[in-house]
């Protein structure tokens, strides 16, 4: 049998005020999610925790990950609408759901996961970022995404104005 140990932590940083983020760990449902509202734009913190609740009852209710990401991007625009928060509030998320041996992560944005396997860390996702996409485009180098000036800037989030692409990837290694 294998155990799954986890901890979380979470602090403002050097450049904001507050922090946005939103963590959840449900293990009963094999589930746990870290949302970060989005930092500079109002509503952040109200984003991410909107986007956190609604994927945890979604997963409750017995619907797919990425199904449940997808909804909570009209959730957080939903929330706007009814005044529940500011408009153009958004979130990125990533989380990772656990089904017996079989293991997924989906995220939208630059909410990253990583295995650690005792001697390696290693990133599992792929920043949904314009940056990122400079990189994979090969217009510039893994190295130089460092210290671009638009390293911050996101082309997929939760509550923005398109629809963002779930992506899911399947963890086939053992934990």
């Amino acid at each position: 049998m294998h155990h799954l140990n986890f901890g979380s932590s979470t602090r403002v940083g050097n450049v904001r005020s507050h922090n946005e983020d939103s963590f959840r760990a449900e293990p009963e449902l094999g589930l746990w999610i870290v949302a970060d509202g989005m930092g500079g734009h109002k509503g952040g913190a109200t984003a991410s925790a909107i986007a956190a609740d609604f994927v945890v009852e979604k997963i409750r209710a017995g619907d797919a990950l990425e199904n449940a990401i997808a909804g909570a991007h009209h959730a957080v625009l939903q929330a706007s609408r009814d005044g529940k928060g500011p408009e153009g509030m958004g979130t990125t998320i990533v989380a990772l759901g656990i089904n017996g041996h079989a293991c997924e992560i989906a995220w939208v944005g630059d909410c990253r996961a990583y295995l650690w396997d005792g001697a390696t860390l290693t990133q599992l996702t792929r920043d949904h970022s314009y940056v990122q996409h400079l990189v994979d485009t090969g217009v510039i180098s893994s190295s130089e995404s460092a210290r671009h000036p638009y390293q911050d800037i996101l082309i997929q989030a939760l509550g923005a104005a398109d629809i963002p692409d779930v992506n899911v990837e399947k963890i086939t290694r053992e934990l």
